[in-house]
């Protein structure tokens, strides 16, 4: 996965260049979206051609013994060829080397028919061992990411899936963005502060819109320093250019890849680099804490804690350096999501002892630590019964409508009222990122009103909760009612270990 002009079909023909070259007999198909970009990754491979054997043609390679438009044939047996990204097209032809581009906008059947064609190829050749040569069938995919619910981003989620759960993963996943694409800004004016004002880049004056609070969005906000280590050949001009002509949905999934199109997606609001916190301490101090669950079984059961602020905290940002001060203000009355738990395949009374011993060891760091309230889907029952049992009763006072509970979950981020350790709940964070709707189908009218049920589980926990503080605080009943405060940041005090409380050193 990398950024609009990151290279991926280049680097794509030069693989297979090195395959022809380095391996006699090698057969190697690029299969594209539409048929303009399989020819763009043949063309790469000619200009390579032509520049490995300093010549005015590929043709006149000297390894090459056959060229036509869709098909280079070489002296040693190896073989390129593009395929037009049609069904039809890629049913019939193997291959060992196989590469798949912009698949976000593959036809579904195209791609589904094209991930049968690698096939390992044994190679008749007299100096190898056995009398045959191997070489294995890879499969290589290259795309930017678009929308939450595309099929990058499905791609994605299942690899994240099986590297979860201990399993192979189909792909190894590799990722790149445009600060890595970039050439280097040496007077970088984030990087080099202290340079004079007239050798500093000019990205302050680069503006896309406006940020949540109303201040303007800079360049220089978003660079953050990056591009001063940056080795790309992007040029300045082209990155501004960028910046300034795309959206910021479009630019943070098509340029930084940090995730994809909000088109579709629940939590609109919702980044990482806006909304995250690390090494979160919850100190009772700050304000009553609460739990939610999902339960599962084959599916994961989530558990997720969260405390509520009585009163404005300066904390560390998802972006701040350990080094720095904390500098993120967190109003009164926001939530932190601050641990999880996340695992499938148990029993609830091991994940009754699971959640007991996180408590145990949050209150051994702070003996006040106790939770207020526990929420859990009424509709699980025995899982309920369960926690009830062990001392952990559970409630739900609000309506089980998903739509309800969306619309008070984006609410809390359009309050700039919900942040979440990135650090201590990353299932948090990966659900949110992919959590969509459906695709409209032919014919409908009105957009899906409920998301997809495929990987949803602290989602589903974290709208149990927002929709039933919502209740009680509308009646009152919260063990502590948040008030606008004083911004504290407070580094004095110490745990039973003898550690800062409030000055976490990250390991």
């Amino acid at each position: 996965m990398a950024n609009r002009s990151g290279a991926k079909t280049l680097l794509s023909a030069l693989l297979h260049l090195l395959n022809t070259m380095f391996k006699p007999g090698c057969e190697s198909i690029t299969v594209g979206a539409m048929e303009d970009q399989s020819r763009r990754a043949y063309t790469h491979l000619q200009n390579l051609l032509k520049v490995h054997a300093n010549a005015d043609s590929a043709e006149k390679h000297p390894l090459v013994s056959r060229m036509t438009q869709r098909l280079s044939e070489f002296l040693n047996g190896s073989k390129v060829e593009i395929l037009v990204g049609t069904p039809t097209a890629v049913n019939g032809p193997h291959a060992p080397k196989v590469h798949a581009d912009e698949i976000e906008l593959m036809d579904p059947v195209t791609y589904s028919e094209s991930r049968n064609i690698s096939q390992t190829a044994q190679i008749v050749d007299s100096n190898a061992e056995g009398g045959k040569r191997i070489i294995p069938a890879q499969d290589w995919i290259t795309s930017t990411r678009k929308s939450g619910g595309g099929p990058m981003q499905r791609l994605i989620d299942e690899i994240n899936e099986a590297n979860r759960n201990g399993f192979e993963p189909p792909y190894h996943l590799r990722s790149w963005c445009i600060f890595e694409s970039a050439q280097k800004v040496p007077n970088c004016q984030v990087a080099n502060p202290d340079l004079p004002e007239e050798e500093k880049c000019n990205c302050h004056k680069i503006v896309k819109g406006k940020w949540e609070d109303e201040s303007y969005r800079k360049f220089t906000d978003i660079c953050k320093g990056r591009l001063a280590k940056s080795g790309g050949y992007l040029t300045l001009k082209d990155v501004h250019k960028s910046f300034i002509r795309n959206d910021r949905a479009t630019w943070e999934a098509q340029q930084e890849c940090s995730k994809p199109d909000t088109g579709g997606m629940v939590l609109k609001g919702w980044t990482r680099e806006h909304r995250g916190v690390k090494y979160w301490k919850p100190d009772p101090d700050f304000g009553p804490i609460f739990m939610s669950v999902d339960f599962g079984s084959t599916d994961p059961n989530a558990v997720c804690w969260y405390q509520m602020l009585n009163q404005d905290v300066i904390w560390w940002g998802y972006m701040e350096d350990n080094r720095l001060k904390p500098t993120t203000l967190i109003k009164a009355g926001s939530l932190v999501a601050f641990d999880e738990i996340y695992k499938a395949e148990i029993s609830n009374t091991t994940l009754i002892g699971l959640v007991k011993d996180r408590e145990e060891k949050w209150k051994e760091e702070f003996p006040t630590f106790k939770i207020s309230k526990r929420f859990a889907d009424p509709a699980a029952k025995g899982g309920r019964i369960e926690f009830a049992k062990f001392g952990l009763p559970t409630a739900f006072y609000c309506t089980r409508e998903v739509e309800e509970h969306i619309k008070t979950c984006n609410s809390l981020l359009d309050d700039n009222k919900l942040f979440v350790d990135v650090l201590k709940c990353p299932m948090w964070c990966d659900e949110a990122d992919s959590w969509h709707y459906k695709k409209k189908k032919p014919g409908e009218i009105d957009d899906p009103t409920k998301p997809v049920e495929d990987f949803d589980h602290q989602m589903a926990s974290f709208r149990y909760l927002a929709e039933n503080l919502k209740w009680m605080l509308r009646r009152g009943n919260t063990t502590s009612k948040p008030s606008a405060g004083q911004k504290v940041y407070r580094s004095q005090g110490q745990t039973r270990s003898g550690e800062s409380r409030y000055v976490p050193i990250p390991k």
